[in-house]
């Protein structure tokens, strides 16, 4: 039975050495898959089929592309876009979208549509939030095949310009490096194959070719050593100024609370009780500190828990509304208070 995969799968391993490849051998596999093609544009799993699927269709347009017949290669394409679901690619009609479908479609498409294309802003959430590392299976003419995970969408993410290391990449190398033993990797199902070995290899060289030394080293030294001094442990004071400087969170926190604890003293007339500041000067040492100690929580709220801020807020308006409405200012408040003490303590 002529089948597709017998095909691509051919010129695949012949690519990388062309030039040691017989012509007329590459010739008449690229006129027989162009031959296979059904007539909506797309290639099914047997030549001619009239039952196009997203995995031969796909393969197809890669290896074609790459033997420099993109001009050819519009309806696939077409194809490929007309099949897609809200979120994606299945691998049939009837099939629901699921990650390594899309991967595949992305991996395809990528070579016609540039990375910014909107047709890509669905696809590539749902491949951001994937937590599955597994395999996915297809029913082919023969067989049911094994679709990997990892083995697609780490060229897909990298194709849409996500970094090598990102966190949805970061996971599924940890994932894949739990396969890896003294004899290779295993498939996901815990078995040593040949098929592990391609899967592995295959992803992480795609890893490989994304990652540029120049660009990308510099950008992890860069990460690593400002989260060094970076917030929440440590908080930059004055940023993009000549006057900036460091303190550490605790610091910060220190100095804030020190400086609500003199407001509220200061807003009591608490340190009349040592004569240290005068009655004239009280009000405006509290308000300045209580709009100071603000500012401060506001500019940094993960440091400071939400309760702080509203007890602060409620101590001004409520004695605020009293001096307003009955007179009575912080400072009578205060005598009334320091007279009734020394009355209850006389008796």
């Amino acid at each position: 039975m002529p089948r597709t995969r017998y095909v691509f799968f051919a010129l695949l391993a012949c690519l990388e050495h062309l030039e040691k490849t017989d012509k007329k051998f590459i010739n008449e596999c690229k006129g027989w898959l162009l031959c296979a093609k059904n007539k909506d544009g797309g290639w099914g799993h047997v030549a001619n089929d009239e039952d196009s699927k997203l995995y031969p269709t796909a393969m197809t347009l890669l290896v074609l592309d790459r033997l420099c017949l993109k001009d050819e290669l519009s309806p696939g394409c077409h194809w490929i876009i007309s099949h897609m679901k809200a979120d994606g690619w299945g691998f049939s009609q009837n099939e629901p979208s699921s990650p390594v479908a899309t991967a595949i479609a992305i991996v395809a498409l990528r070579r016609f549509k540039g990375m910014d294309d909107q047709l890509f802003i669905k696809p590539k959430e749902r491949l951001l939030i994937i937590d599955t590392w597994g395999v996915e299976t297809e029913d082919m003419p023969g067989t049911p095949w094994i679709h990997c995970s990892y083995m697609w969408v780490f060229p897909a993410l990298t194709h849409l310009g996500v970094e090598p290391y990102s966190k949805p990449i970061a996971q599924g190398v940890r994932e894949l490096n739990k396969l890896n033993c003294k004899d290779g990797w295993k498939e996901p199902s815990n078995h040593l194959t040949v098929r592990g070995q391609f899967w592995a290899t295959f992803a992480l060289h795609n890893l490989q070719l994304a990652y540029d030394p120049a660009v990308h080293t510099y950008r992890i030294d860069s990460a690593l050593s400002v989260s060094n001094i970076q917030e929440p442990h440590f908080v930059t004071i004055f940023p993009h100024s000549k006057w900036s400087f460091v303190l550490p969170k605790f610091a910060y926190q220190a100095a804030t609370y020190t400086l609500l604890a003199m407001s509220v003293a200061a807003f009591f007339g608490i340190h009349r009780l040592a004569q240290a500041i005068p009655r004239k000067a009280e009000l405006f040492l509290a308000v300045g500190g209580f709009l100071t100690t603000y500012q401060l929580i506001q500019k940094r709220k993960m440091l400071f828990p939400g309760w702080v801020l509203k007890i602060a807020i409620g101590v001004i308006t409520v004695l605020s509304s009293i001096d307003l409405v009955f007179g009575l200012s912080v400072s009578h408040l205060f005598d009334y208070v320091t007279i009734a003490i020394k009355r209850i303590l006389s008796q």
